[in-house]
Formats: structure tokens, sequence, C-alpha cells
């Protein structure tokens, strides 16, 4: 317990935080931390052993995930620099790490498409389909209204919204336990304003994204 020198658990057991240090009859000591998660800690600072997870995958089985972030804000808690230093070689902690980042962005766009979800029609139909309105428009000198796939409603988001926080967004929305698909939606047209043999004459073109909610997992 006292191998992390520099770290709040170190002290608590080494008497150098003003934390009550709980022992019980037996002589075991009583932390109040999610047990199965401390568990890595422990054979982490016993021998150096990491979590058994693919460091690479991108797809882990959910709880294995859970369990990996349990363990991660646990040694936030205990300040455990070193062993949170070797869990970013994790695909879900950086991943996770990255949702901190843009938390204030992605939560702004979760709370907009939260409350165009139609939760009968959800319920009904098993999926409901968001538009996320043109996130580029090459160009405006038209009137063309952009058709894109069959949807159930749109949005117009507020900021923009770059690819990545359209990806961390899916990421929210699944970890609330949505499951979502996202797609891109391109409407191309010839603008009627440009004359006929007009070389510098391009097309207009609008971009949005789909996203496709299903049921609760």
């Amino acid at each position: 317990m006292t191998q992390a020198k520099a770290g709040v658990l170190a002290d608590i057991f080494l008497g150098k935080r003003n934390v009550p240090l709980h022992v019980l009859k037996d002589g075991s000591f009583l932390l109040d931390t999610d047990g199965e998660s401390f568990k890595l800690i422990i054979e982490y600072l016993h021998d150096g052993r990491l979590p058994d997870m693919d460091v690479d995958s991108t797809e882990g089985s959910s709880k294995c995930e859970e369990l990996l972030l349990k363990s991660f804000q646990t040694a936030r808690k205990y300040g455990l620099h070193k062993y949170l230093h070797d869990l970013d070689q994790y695909v879900p902690i950086q991943r996770f790490k990255e949702l901190e980042a843009n938390k204030a962005i992605v939560e702004h766009y979760a709370r907009e498409i939260l409350l165009a979800l139609n939760k009968t029609d959800l319920e009904q139909n098993g999926k409901f389909a968001i538009l996320l309105r043109p996130t580029l428009i090459s160009s405006e000198c038209c009137a063309h209204f952009c058709r894109f796939a069959s949807v159930d409603t749109g949005v117009h988001l507020t900021r923009y919204c770059s690819l990545r926080n359209l990806s961390l967004l899916c990421q929210r929305l699944r970890c609330i336990g949505y499951s979502v698909a996202e797609t891109q939606a391109s409407c191309v047209f010839r603008c009627s304003t440009h004359k006929e043999g007009d070389t510098a004459r391009k097309n207009c073109t609008s971009r949005g994204h789909v996203l496709t909610i299903c049921c609760k997992i």
C-alpha cells in the first residue's frame, strides 16, 4: 500500500493524512472503495501487473471496460500517478479522457439530441432517425432545399460539430443506454443560377449527419 510514495494511498497508511484508517477485528484494513476494481490496483502495486485487456482493442466487453474505468477513477482518488500513466495505453481510457476534455460541448449536443428524441415513436418503431442539420455548406447561391435520407426529425446544432465530436457524441449516447448508428448524408446539385458553360461553375454541396437511435440496450 505504500509503494506509491507520493500518493494519497501511501500517505493514509503512513499516517501522513488526516484520514482515519479503519482496522477490523481480524487485523485487515477497510477502505471505502469498489473492491473489484481496487483488486486491479493491488495486483499492480504487488508485482506491476496491468489489467488483462487488449490495449489496442476499441471493442472490449462492456463489463471489462467498466471495471477498467472504475479502477482508473479509484487510482485518481488515491493519487496513484504511475498506475494512471500506465493505463494511458488502453483505448477505453484514451476515449474516456478525450470525452472528459470535450465534456461541455458533447453534453450540449447530447441535450439537443435528447430533446428532439420522440421516445414514444422510438418505442413503437424500435428506432428514431435524427438529421443533424448540414455542418458544411459549400455554397448558398440558390434556394435549393436539400433532401436527405428519410428521417424522423432534424436538429440544427447551435455550435460547429466536428467529426471527432460527433464520434464522442455517439459514445456519450451509448453510455446512457442507447444504441446509436451514425451515417453521413450528402446532397450535391448544380445551382441553376450559374450560366451554362461557366467553367467556374461548381456543385452546391450540403452535408449532414443522420443519427439512428435504437431502443435502449
